[in-house]
């Protein structure tokens, strides 16, 4: 018996490092120009967009392919991060990893942007956590969890919307959880801040919550 343990926790042990072949790191930063929104086109994961200082967007993303593929280094080689920046907008986007490609990574990315710029993030599924912008956000995910964490000084409205799940807004003197849809939807409509951020988030199916700190 103790020779049969032994050899699961070496086979376990064997099986949990990743090869080179099987992870990439990612590291890139684009200045954002005064007066320009942040677009954010992910398509699932696990997102964490925090504010920071100075008037960039940095973003470092790690995937890692699910068990040992043998295709899975050329499919992170077709992976990369694309900028595209007009007048009124700067647009991060992850290339390369389309839906049935998705599925064989496990993607986890973090983005430090300016706390006073618009934000707007577009994302099929994955867990969503933005902390510090002062300014309008509008989230738009398939399903999934995001959870805001905002000044509740900076904020006028919150708008949460959730077709299948739970939507719930937090503060120091306040709680209100969504009023039921059809009994599976959720919805929040709060318009008593004293700031000029609004916050927007339409969820198809999952929770969302914003905490007014």
């Amino acid at each position: 018996m103790k020779y049969l343990v032994a050899l699961v926790v070496l086979a376990l042990g064997t099986a949990l490092p990743a090869r080179a072949d099987d992870y990439r790191k990612f590291e890139a930063a684009h200045p954002l120009a005064a007066g320009q929104a942040l677009h954010v086109d992910f398509l699932s994961g696990d997102l964490e967009i925090e504010a920071g200082a100075g008037d960039t967007v940095e973003i470092v993303m790690e995937i890692e392919c699910e068990w040992r593929r043998s295709d899975c280094k050329e499919l992170l080689d077709d992976v990369e991060i694309a900028w595209r920046s007009s007048p009124r907008r700067l647009h991060l986007e992850v290339e390369g990893l389309a839906s049935w490609r998705r599925a064989r990574v496990d993607v986890d990315a973090t983005i430090r942007m300016p706390a006073t710029a618009v934000l707007s993030v577009d994302m099929t599924a994955g867990r969503l956590r933005i902390d510090g912008p002062t300014r309008d956000i509008r989230v738009d995910m398939g399903a999934g969890e995001v959870g805001v964490w905002v000044p509740e000084s900076a904020v006028e409205g919150v708008a949460l919307d959730v077709g299948v799940g739970d939507a719930r807004l937090r503060g120091a003197s306040r709680f209100m959880s969504g009023e039921r849809a059809m009994l599976i939807g959720s919805e929040v409509d709060w318009n008593e801040g004293p700031g000029t951020a609004r916050l927007d988030v339409e969820l198809g199916v999952g929770e969302v919550t914003v905490w007014l700190d």
